[in-house]
């Protein structure tokens, strides 16, 4: 990336900022719930990867994930991502919109299910910056920061 980019979604209090790495680049990010920390996530990803305000949310992708009570709420956020990783690379996509819940059951295995919306890369139309390999649980963080109203925190460093 050239330069440190910041992108907020709904509110001042949520989004997250394109962090520069020495191999890698990453995301910080601060959210209100998990499942939008998953949201704003998978954005700034995409942000890495794309100009995300030119992609229109036309197509629909159903997902699920589920994660072990040893994997937490990082694993999760790792297996998102390289599932979205998959998905854009196999069906050519870039994707803009997120939906996503997440549920704990008894047994402490968190389950995930998402809508995602995006669409055909049109490398006509499309601004393409960076191919995203994988995300890594090189200083990889997501907890809820009690000291910040309860928000959700985290970083995510990204294979480039």
């Amino acid at each position: 990336m050239k330069k440190e980019k910041t992108e907020k979604a709904d509110t001042d209090t949520e989004g997250f900022v394109i962090i520069e790495h020495p191999a890698d680049t990453g995301i910080s990010l601060t959210a209100e719930s998990l499942e939008k920390a998953f949201e704003i996530a998978a954005e700034g990803m995409f942000s890495i990867i794309c100009s995300i305000k030119k992609v229109k949310p036309q197509k629909q992708i159903r997902m699920r994930i589920s994660s072990s009570p040893e994997m937490g709420v990082e694993g999760l956020l790792v297996a998102w991502l390289e599932k979205l990783i998959y998905l854009h690379e196999i069906k050519k996509m870039l994707f803009s919109k997120f939906d996503v819940a997440i549920k704990e059951n008894k047994s402490k295995k968190i389950k995930l299910s998402a809508n995602v919306y995006g669409e055909k890369i049109k490398p006509s139309f499309h601004e393409l910056y960076l191919a995203v390999k994988a995300p890594t649980y090189h200083k990889l963080s997501l907890k809820k920061d009690f000291a910040n109203k309860g928000r959700w925190t985290g970083m995510v460093i990204f294979d480039v």
